[in-house]
């Protein structure tokens, strides 16, 4: 179980990051969480 939730925290945090920087940058092109998990599977 910790095996598979460790790389969904990772996610999580990458999802996050993305989102507050496109805030900043003025972008409206924020992702969905799913779309960002297909991404990075």
């Amino acid at each position: 179980m910790t095996i598979f939730l460790f790389p969904l925290i990772n996610l999580y945090e990458k999802y996050f990051l993305f989102n507050r920087r496109a805030e900043k940058q003025g972008n409206s092109e924020k992702r969905s969480f799913g779309e960002l998990a297909l991404a990075y599977i």
